[in-house]
């Protein structure tokens, strides 16, 4: 597979997330790490940025309503920024979320494709879940839960449970929660999950999971057949030239 670049691009710093409007695929939402939200409705052809209320341009993730497409979350150095009309107006969703030397700074975000209202985010030491649009949010899962690792790392939600979660910990692997993050266990060990970036479960087979790494030994994509009812010898290297 080759790609080419689309128009010139959103301007302001590395492209962090790219999100898609669900209901038209020429509508493109860019979350940049020195400029802010950029959003393009001719495919990617041009770019307007989108930054009304956002009080931190410093933005991470980015996560669209598979119900709703006017409700975006975005995740910033200041926390989780919520707009209800597409993005023409931002407003702090933070409220529950820690404060302080790194708590706020929001690197995961996913939403329940069935209901707007149930959100994820993550720092690098805790997942936190609201249940009420980001009116307030509670800590599901912390580094007391995993233990011993070095930081969460990516964040899913099965499109056809919304109660599974996925989170991965690097140097822990993957966890996995069927109750919407009341409970978790491990399905993956080992140095083969060591730097997991990225999760998709595949919206038309929630069994296939894709994990994506940054290296490693063995490195490209790798697929969860079976989720949770084997660990390792569950997955296998999807590509062995990405």
């Amino acid at each position: 597979m080759t790609g080419s670049p689309i128009g010139g691009g959103p301007p302001g710093g590395a492209v962090e997330a790219i999100v898609l409007d669900p209901r038209d695929p020429a509508t493109v939402y860019a979350a940049t790490n020195w400029s802010g939200v950029f959003k393009s409705t001719d495919g990617g052809q041009s770019w307007t940025a989108i930054n009304s209320g956002l009080a931190n341009s410093m933005v991470y993730a980015l996560a669209i309503s598979p119900s709703d497409n006017a409700v975006i979350y975005a995740g910033t150095r200041d926390g989780v920024f919520k707009t209800v009309d597409g993005g023409r107006h931002w407003t702090d969703a933070s409220y529950g979320l820690p404060k302080g030397l790194g708590g706020t700074l929001i690197e995961m975000l996913a939403i329940d494709p069935t209901n707007p209202k149930i959100v994820y985010a993550g720092t690098f030491d805790k997942v936190y879940k609201t249940i009420n649009g980001a009116a307030s949010w509670i800590a599901i899962v912390s580094y007391p839960v995993v233990k011993q690792i070095s930081r969460f790392k990516a964040l899913a939600v099965d499109p056809s449970h919304p109660a599974t979660v996925y989170v991965a910990a690097s140097d822990r692997g993957l966890f996995k929660s069927s109750d919407g993050g009341r409970n978790w266990r491990v399905i993956t060990t080992g140095a083969d999950f060591r730097y997991v970036e990225d999760i998709l479960v595949d919206p038309s087979n929630s069994t296939v999971i894709y994990v994506s790494d940054r290296g490693g030994r063995f490195g490209g994509a790798r697929i969860r057949e079976r989720a949770g009812l084997a660990p390792i010898p569950g997955f296998r290297q999807a590509t062995s030239d990405l």
